[in-house]
């Protein structure tokens, strides 16, 4: 459609292009001289084109000219009639009017083969295989269903979805016994949907007026709404068609929507402002407020409104002496009834400390104030007073990012081992550190109006014996720094291991003296096998990390050392040949030099027994940590920098030592910064407790569903297997909280088999209209109770509701003791009285000491009675 619409002759000097047809050949430009595709301007041009030629032929073809304004989309043109001589007249004046303007209508598709009969083969696109292709749904991500049509199978397929998701599987895991049965159940009716067929016209011929009907439900599960729509032709007949519909599945995080209730229940004085009002919010703050005392002090409540003495002494709110207001709601009495403050602040609301509506209200008072914990205690004790306020305070502050950044804590790890070159046997300076200092004015002696220049001075330690070596620098460039390598390496000897930290002239010394080193093993094979032996190494410590340079120092600055570096500086000559080892042989066995040599060597042997001695406690970071894991927000400390203005960074990579702890870690700020001293961001990836770092919560969770009785010890063990994460147990508890699984007590019971539960249903089923016959019905139980105060039942994770699951039920007494059996019975109006069973209870004790001494007497002092 493009090419068929001319650009103004004045405006194509803006549309030129360059071209060459070779390489030698001369540069040729040419002007386009219609609207050329991908320019910002050429979609307006070419819809604003059709909309002038459909403005030029209205007179002449009125009803395509609003076709094109009203159902076109760029070159494509969407429409329809109610008949078939009414679609092909349409179909005939659209091309006339398009053809007037050079445009040419193909890619014909319509419903109706009829329609494209007479059109050419090339100007018409139509699957005769469409409606007869049976529809295979193998799977719920195939379900496409735009218009809702059927509706209740995407939603079931849906539920079942978010069924799976609650009890966290992975994608690779088998279903569950129960799930697969109902996913095959689902499956195999499926099939069905091939059967299933809607009319694609909705409207009647003639159609003169359309009534729209639009339909909603909601319950626990999902919620949708159906529009159905019904026209009327001028012949009195009328017709209803499905529409289209919207389902949803209910989200696992309930909503409620006090406003848009209140506004159904008084339908005459709705309220129409966008925004709450204050009493709104009052209203709203009061009722949320009953909730979560409902949930943790109705004992308090009840015994508080029947008006007796007050709450019990044991519990928790005895110190505040609660009353109930005029709303029921909970309200500290206190001391401060005198006092000239407002009855909200005197009276304050009593709220629990582990709901969600406490957390909700200190994170909203600490993202206005961001005061601290205190300040946070005071400012919520206005109208609130949270159990244990203060404590839930420091944990509010602890996990706000804000208060974070103001105040961050670094991230220490166990001081590490020290390295072998460090406390190993070696001559002076063979092993060393270098770092510089500085810089320092200087003024040239021989000038009489010297000016100041700038000098450092290179610091090269020796690694074993912590002698220092000082050389004076002009500038920090590589040039300068191995000039004073070259000074070293003439005064102290030659040089084994050089370790250093980052610096651009460190670097560029290093890849200087490899790049020598190439140049010169690449033209003689000698030289190259003396430098493969004999060359400098060099090591690089983290980036920002000083403390990786490590060398053994004491921790007191007065105490007097028996060995110090001169020992080790004067004990060789520079050319000297190594002596053999000769600290096994008696003295008087060896000449004067040889006595001499093995004095030397004994300073070596001080030196191990002595020196490294010192050198075993921790003087700081003396305590071990959990590693930070990749994932984890951090903020890079920056010394010349207030913390507020740190950066914060995400860590890509993390670096694991000998003994298993990261001293070493890259952080991501766009490309990875590696960087040493960081303060970890209390926002964790996944879980957050008794680790550093990502704690897979997922995994905890199937882990609790799958083996009920899995102890939280386990699942930590379990967990650090798999990831290299350590985790508190404590954590995986507070994770399993947070998901609603919460340790308790089995019931234990005997659970029924498949026939005696079908039977019970069926007898309960038959009788489910009684009414006062229900007085006269005797339930019996039986039961095996621990003589001792424990009865070996381990606890399990369960759900609130999954009390009688069968996987949370223990069906055998385990106990440390036998038990007994106890059997009873009660009825509306008497009870029977227990009975106890020593030993075993068989069916012929039962027979006898059960239904003949006690229930078969009780009965027949019934009338009419029944023994089911």
């Amino acid at each position: 459609m493009y090419r068929q619409i001319l650009v103004d002759p004045n405006q194509r000097d803006l549309q030129r292009i360059m071209w060459k047809t070779s390489a030698d050949a001369p540069v040729k430009t040419y002007k386009l001289a219609t609207v050329t595709y991908g320019t910002v301007s050429a979609p307006f041009l070419a819809t604003r084109t059709l909309r002038a030629l459909a403005d030029e032929e209205k007179a002449e073809f009125p009803d395509a000219a609003d076709v094109i304004c009203n159902d076109s989309y760029m070159d494509d043109i969407l429409s329809g009639e109610s008949t078939l001589e009414g679609a092909k007249k349409l179909q005939t004046r659209l091309s006339q009017l398009l053809q007037r303007g050079g445009f040419e209508l193909h890619k014909w598709v319509s419903n109706s083969p009829e329609l494209l009969k007479d059109l050419s083969t090339s100007s018409y696109v139509f699957d005769k295989e469409f409606q007869d292709a049976p529809v295979k749904t193998l799977e719920i991500a195939r379900l496409y269903d735009p218009l809702g049509l059927i509706g209740p199978i995407v939603t079931k397929a849906k539920i079942f979805i978010q069924e799976l998701w609650k009890i966290k599987l992975d994608w690779s895991e088998q279903l569950p016994p129960d799930a697969m049965e109902e996913w095959m159940n689902f499956y195999q009716k499926l099939a069905k949907v091939n059967n299933f067929k809607i009319p694609r016209c909705i409207l009647l011929p003639s159609t003169i007026r359309i009534e729209i009907h639009g339909f909603s439900d909601a319950s626990e599960r999902a919620y949708a709404a159906v529009v159905y729509i019904k026209c009327f032709n001028e012949s009195g007949q009328s017709q209803t068609r499905l529409l289209c519909s919207k389902s949803r599945v209910a989200p696992l995080k309930t909503l409620t929507i006090p406003r848009f209730i209140n506004n159904i229940k008084a339908k005459e004085s709705c309220n129409k402002k966008k925004y709450l009002t204050a009493d709104e919010v009052k209203s709203s703050t009061e009722f949320l407020a009953k909730i979560a005392q409902l949930s943790e002090f109705k004992a308090e409540i009840d015994a508080l409104k029947k008006k007796v003495k007050g709450v019990s002494k044991t519990s928790k709110l005895k110190a505040l002496d609660p009353f109930l207001d005029e709303n029921s709601l909970l309200r500290v009495g206190g001391r401060l009834c005198n006092a000239d403050l407002p009855f909200e602040a005197k009276h304050q609301i009593i709220i629990p400390s582990k709901h969600k509506f406490t957390k909700l209200l200190l994170s909203i008072c600490i993202r206005s104030f961001h005061i601290g914990a205190q300040g946070l205690v005071h400012q919520i004790r206005m109208q609130f007073w949270p159990i244990n306020g203060k404590g839930i305070a420091r944990k509010t502050v602890h996990d706000c990012i804000a208060c974070f950044r103001q105040k961050p804590t670094g991230v220490d790890q166990l001081m590490g081992n020290l390295p072998s070159e460090s406390n190993s046997k070696c001559t002076i300076f063979k092993l060393w550190g270098g770092f510089f200092c500085g810089p320092f004015q200087i003024k040239f002696k021989n000038q009489r109006k010297g000016i100041f220049s700038k000098v450092y001075v290179a610091i090269f330690v020796c690694l074993a014996t912590k002698a220092i070596h000082l050389e004076a620098v002009t500038d920090l460039t590589t040039e300068a720094f191995i000039a004073a390598l070259k000074r070293l390496c003439a005064r102290r000897g030659r040089i084994s291991t050089l370790m250093s930290d980052n610096a651009t002239n460190f670097k560029g010394a290093a890849a200087e003296l490899n790049r020598f080193i190439k140049l010169i093993c690449n033209k003689n094979e000698t030289l190259a096998n003396y430098f493969a032996s004999e060359a400098i190494q060099w090591k690089f410590i983290p980036p920002r990390s000083p403390n990786f340079g490590v060398l053994p120092l004491s921790d007191n600055i007065n105490e007097y050392e028996v060995l110090t570096p001169g020992h080790f500086i004067i004990g060789r000559p520079i050319s000297a040949i190594p002596e053999p080892a000769i600290l096994d042989i008696s003295d008087n066995r060896l000449s004067r030099w040889q006595y001499t040599t093995k004095c030397v060597q004994t300073i070596w042997k001080r030196w191990k027994n002595d020196y490294l001695n010192h050198l075993q406690q921790r003087n700081k970071w003396q305590f071990e940590k959990n590693n930070v894991a990749v994932g984890c927000l951090v903020l890079l400390k920056e010394n010349d920098l207030p913390p507020c203005k740190w950066t914060m960074a995400r860590i890509l990579e993390v670096i694991y030592g000998t003994d298993g702890k990261n001293r070493q870690r890259n952080e991501a700020l766009g490309p990875g910064i590696p960087c040493l001293k960081t303060s970890l961001s209390p926002i964790r990836v996944g879980d957050r407790g008794g680790q550093v770092g990502p704690c897979p919560g997922w995994q905890i969770v199937r882990k609790a569903v799958t083996d009920r009785s899995v102890t939280s010890r386990s699942i930590a063990q379990h967990i650090e297997s798999e990831t290299r994460h350590s985790v508190f147990a404590r954590t995986i508890r507070r994770r399993l909280q947070q998901s609603g699984l919460s340790a308790r007590r089995p019931l234990l019971g005997l659970a029924l088999t498949q026939n005696p539960r079908r039977l019970l249903c069926q007898w309960c089923d038959e009788r489910r209209m009684w009414a006062t016959e229900w007085n006269e019905v005797v339930f019996t139980d039986e039961s095996r109770i621990c003589l001792q105060h424990h009865d070996g039942r381990i606890q399990v994770w369960r759900h609130h509701g999954e009390r009688m699951l069968n996987s949370c039920v223990m069906h055998r007494h385990t106990g440390p003791a036998p038990g007994i059996m106890v059997w009873g019975g009660i009825g509306y109006h008497s009870r029977i009285p227990l009975v106890r069973i020593a030993g075993t209870l068989k069916s012929q004790r039962y027979i006898s000491e059960v239904l003949e001494a006690v229930v078969l007497p009780y009965l027949q002092g019934l009338a009419t009675a029944i023994f089911q």
